[in-house]
């Protein structure tokens, strides 16, 4: 990694920052507070430099500052970009905080890289980094910016140099396979619970299977048995149809629509004989009517006539004319004589007489035509009868034909009725063969689950086995514990190497590992101790100036260890180094500083020292100015 330029905008003390922090070489960085001219360089914004550049890089302050603090006070948001290489490609960072919420942005090459969220690209971020918050506040920061190693606990320490030879894979390691080992417990136990289970259930199923099968059977008996009787009913209607339907076919044809032919003409002849009659009786008395007008004017002739003679012969009695009233023995034009009026009468008496005859010849001869026609409607009801009893026979031969029919129908229908009963019956699937099947599926379903399970649990077992192995490597006793012990030697001698160069060989140091087993465990303590011409002790032991004079090597030596194992950084940033040293302290910490920067083979191109104290500025190649003025900070 390659720290290359880094730009602010109202962030912190920076109105509008703009540094080229590569190839600096060894560079002060001092300040001015026109501000506040009391303060002398403090506040002034030296450590905002650092701060700023770690923000860049992990998005969190050194000084745990919450994100809305960040923001420059006249201000309501801030920004800031950080151009930084690795592995030959260049990525720009870009944060901002608006309102107290933080955003990031990652780019390569000017292509930008996407991730979910802010915290998969933060990881993908340290990924190209390669390098850890953690360490890189021990081995890029240095000071009272960073974090001292000489200043941490036993676990501290421990968990640095696992750090630096990225140790903590073994720890991961060790993690998954314990939590490997739980989830296989835990599948052990749940495997154990659902064998429980699946044994409860199939005795179970086996009783129901038991249950089942006696069921079936005698359901399947009395399917069998019902069938059988079917099959004798059926047997039984047919031969019961069979006799119906030669019963039927013996019966002869039906004649009621001759019959009824012949008796249509037996009628109509009777309606013809009584229309016969009718018009016989019609003429009959259109005859009477008749004769009698014939008659009576007839009769009224011969009245007449009568009256005549009777008229004329009493007058003749009496003398007189019956014509003209005058004496008879006096002649006159009137007739006379009554001769010729009796004749008459008699004439028409005796035309009378025959109409009188012909009337009742005629009366007679209708009557003999009536008689006639009477007895041949006799003889056409006698006929007719006769033609309704056979009507009635072949109704009654109907009714039975019909009879017969609805027989053979109605044994057709109970034949066909048995036989859909047989169909279904046949067809007819036991009603427990279905649950005894999905019986014997759950049956089957559970003995499989069951030898799965027990595969499994021997599967289990040998993973579990595994895993234990695994994590016994990668716990403390394992791998993780001989490649710190093998470390130890080598950062030892790197240690004593930077140590010195501040001390010209006067002191000696020395990191060593006690384990100690508390409860069966064992623990790693990291044990620091220090040697001069006055003797031994521990690093508390020392004065802060002595403790300052060790806390760089120590930085150092792990920074060169980080870096045999490809975790570089073109830069390291250090913080008031100077305090609390006299003249040879501070000429030592130069030296130190110079090798590592100017050393052969060296991959630092920048070394950025804050320090208040503005005489030491002339022993760099470089000095940077922090001015703030009117509540900005200005690097120059």
């Amino acid at each position: 990694m390659r720290l290359k330029r880094l730009q602010c905008r109202d962030f912190l003390c920076f109105s509008d920052l703009d540094i080229d922090i590569s190839n600096l070489g060894l560079s002060c960085l001092i300040g001015e507070n026109a501000d506040n001219v009391a303060a002398n360089s403090n506040g002034a914004g030296k450590s905002s430099v650092f701060d700023a550049i770690y923000y860049g890089l992990y998005g969190k302050s050194l000084r745990s500052v919450p994100a809305r603090d960040l923001i420059r006070r006249t201000a309501t948001d801030a920004n800031l970009s950080l151009f930084f290489e690795s592995k030959g490609r260049n990525y720009l960072v870009q944060r901002s905080i608006v309102n107290g919420k933080q955003k990031l942005e990652l780019s390569e090459g000017g292509m930008a890289i996407y991730a979910n969220n802010k915290t998969e690209l933060q990881v993908e971020l340290e990924r190209i980094l390669g390098m850890s918050p953690d360490l890189f506040a021990h081995v890029v920061l240095m000071g009272k910016g960073g974090r001292l190693f000489s200043e941490l606990g036993d676990a501290g320490r421990k968990k640095l140099i696992e750090g630096v030879l990225e140790l903590q894979v073994y720890e991961q390691a060790a993690s998954v396979a314990g939590k490997r080992i739980r989830e296989l417990e835990g599948e052990m136990e749940g495997i154990g619970l659902r064998t429980s289970m699946w044994e409860g259930e199939l005795v179970r199923l086996k009783e129901r299977i038991a249950d089942e099968g006696a069921s079936g059977l005698e359901w399947s008996s009395s399917n069998e048995l019902e069938i059988l009787d079917n099959e004798d009913q059926e047997e039984r209607v047919e031969v019961e149809l069979i006799k119906a339907r030669s019963a039927l076919d013996a019966l002869p044809a039906l004649q009621d629509s001759k019959v009824f032919e012949l008796s249509d003409r037996v009628k109509e002849k009777i309606r013809e004989c009584k229309e016969y009659q009718q018009k016989l009786r019609e003429t009959g008395a259109q005859g009477e009517r008749d004769f009698s007008r014939q008659i009576a004017e007839q009769t009224a002739i011969c009245a007449q006539i009568e009256g005549e003679v009777f008229t004329k012969n009493k007058m003749y009695f009496d003398e007189v004319c019956p014509t003209c009233g005058h004496d008879v023995n006096v002649l006159h034009d009137g007739e006379h004589s009554t001769e010729e009026e009796s004749r008459k009468l008699e004439e028409e008496r005796a035309a009378l007489a025959l109409l009188e005859e012909e009337r009742e010849l005629t009366r007679m001869a209708l009557k003999d035509l009536e008689d006639e026609s009477r007895i041949e409607e006799v003889k056409l009801e006698e006929e007719l009868a006769l033609y309704k009893s056979a009507l009635e026979e072949e109704k009654a031969r109907a009714m039975r034909a019909e009879a017969a029919d609805q027989r053979c129908k109605h044994l057709e229908e109970k034949r066909d009725g048995i036989r859909r009963r047989l169909v279904a019956l046949r067809k007819a699937r036991n009603p427990y063969s279905a649950s005894l099947k999905v019986s014997r599926s759950r049956e089957e379903e559970i003995e499989k689950s069951l030898r799965e399970a027990g595969e499994r649990s021997t599967s289990i077992g040998s993973l579990l086995r595994v895993e234990q192995v695994l994590k016994g490597m990668f716990s403390p006793r394992g791998i993780r514990s001989l490649l710190f012990e093998s470390v130890i030697p080598e950062l030892n001698d790197l240690l004593n190497e930077y140590v010195g160069l501040v001390s010209e060989g006067q002191i000696s140091v020395s990191l060593s590992i006690t384990s100690e087993t508390q409860g069966g465990e064992l623990r790693e303590e990291i044990d620091f101790k220090v040697w001069n011409p006055t003797g031994g002790g521990s690093y508390e032991s020392l004065s802060s100036g002595e403790r300052g004079r060790l806390d760089l090597p120590l930085s150092f030596a792990l920074r060169s260890m980080a870096g045999r194992r490809g975790v570089l950084c073109n830069m390291v940033l250090l913080d008031e180094v100077f305090e609390n040293m006299d003249t040879n302290g501070v000429d030592s910490i130069m030296s130190l500083l110079r090798h590592v920067v100017e050393g052969e083979g060296s991959t630092i191109d920048s070394a950025i020292v804050i320090t208040h104290d503005d005489e030491f500025s002339s022993a760099f190649d470089r000095v940077l100015l922090a001015k703030k003025k009117g509540g900005g900070t200005v690097v120059t």
